[in-house]
């Protein structure tokens, strides 16, 4: 069995100003990518709208998209993401209308046997979706996030079978190292509210594991976005994953996706203007020290590179570095008698004793000799 397994489609964000067709363009390639291959399966991890309430133009696109796989006889699964559904255990799902979906998954895992593989779909977990009350916990939250994640690890074992192939198809965040690095992407600020999941624990009875969330596929287990959401996706490369379960755990094949906006992320360090690569969208950011800053002319050559090379510039960031005097609290310096004032300036600064002795003298050797 041939399968393509995506995450993170993230339809309707549009970000970057970008068209629904310039966004939604990776969709469609995976879909002809299925139908032209003959697979006999796509299954999306999570995340596949960017909002649980899709706009009806959204909420069309992905029915024509599982329509086309309907009509080649090219199965679809898959499960919610954090994006799709909401944590309340009675929200619906942005997914609700995937009525011909072989497989959905939301709220609580699924699974569905086909041939001698296992395919078993994780939805994002909360703790409202598996009854674990935060009064359960004396209102600890980090109790109520362990032990979702336990009653989680517990059902997913159960749908375990130890006669098949088995492939964990889902939305979840996980941390390597025995629990001790979490799973990076700088696009994802983790504020300590989600289960987070141990990966070598969540892996160990499973032949593959295909995760959607983080959306950088270099992070162990995961297969990445299909378009960048913001500019910490900048490098990283965008495709799905093609596998066959007569080879699984062994071989799987990352296919990049040719019509993913490409960002140029520069800097002074960046060659600029080289028009053999193309890029969608770019930027310029550069620190320089106070009095350093490139001029007008400068700037402006900058942006022209960049043009040269992208379809928009979206900006070119000089940011200067300033330094910052600390205010000393009392009286204004400016209307204090000169002696006072550089004994309150000495009284808050680092400097040692025997230095503000020599200062004080040295200074008090100047306003004399300026006196003369």
């Amino acid at each position: 069995m041939k399968i393509a397994i995506a995450a993170d489609t993230h339809i309707g964000a549009n970000k970057f100003g970008v068209s629904d067709e310039k966004w939604r363009a990776p969709v469609v390639e995976l879909i002809d990518y299925a139908i032209e291959n003959k697979l006999d399966a796509v299954a999306l991890a999570g995340d596949i709208f960017h909002s649980r309430k899709p706009s009806p133009s959204d909420g069309k696109f992905m029915h024509d998209q599982i329509w086309r796989l309907n009509t080649a006889m090219i199965a679809f699964m898959g499960a919610d993401g954090n994006h799709d559904d909401e944590i309340a255990k009675d929200s619906t799902s942005g997914t609700w209308a995937f009525f011909t979906a072989m497989l959905w998954a939301r709220k609580k895992p699924a699974q569905y046997v086909w041939g001698d593989t296992n395919f078993v779909f994780l939805p994002w977990i909360t703790p409202q979706a598996y009854g674990v009350d935060a009064r359960m916990c004396n209102g600890n939250l980090d109790t109520q996030l362990e032990l979702t994640q336990a009653v989680a690890l517990d059902e997913l074992n159960l749908m375990i079978n130890p006669n098949l192939k088995n492939v964990l198809i889902g939305h979840a965040m996980v941390s390597y190292a025995g629990g001790t690095e979490l799973a990076h992407s700088p696009n994802l600020q983790w504020a300590g509210k989600d289960v987070v999941f141990d990966y070598d624990a969540l892996a160990a009875n499973f032949d593959a594991v295909f995760l959607g969330h983080v959306h950088d596929p270099s992070q162990k287990g995961y297969i990445g976005s299909s378009q960048p959401t913001d500019w910490g996706d900048a490098e990283h490369r965008k495709g799905f994953v093609v596998i066959d379960t007569e080879y699984l755990g062994k071989v799987e094949t990352f296919i990049p996706y040719k019509t993913s906006i490409r960002l140029l992320d520069a800097n002074e360090d960046t060659q600029l203007g080289n028009e053999t690569v193309h890029y969608d969208v770019a930027r310029y950011r550069q620190d320089v020290s106070a009095g350093e800053e490139p001029s007008p002319e400068e700037v402006a050559k900058i942006r022209e590179a960049l043009s040269k090379t992208a379809d928009v510039v979206e900006s070119v960031e000089i940011n200067v570095e300033r330094v910052v005097a600390q205010r000393i609290s009392g009286d204004s310096l400016a209307a204090m008698i000169p002696t006072d004032a550089v004994d309150a300036y000495l009284r808050h600064s680092s400097i040692d004793a025997k230095l503000a002795k020599d200062v004080r003298s040295k200074f008090q050797s100047v306003l004399e000799h300026s006196k003369k």
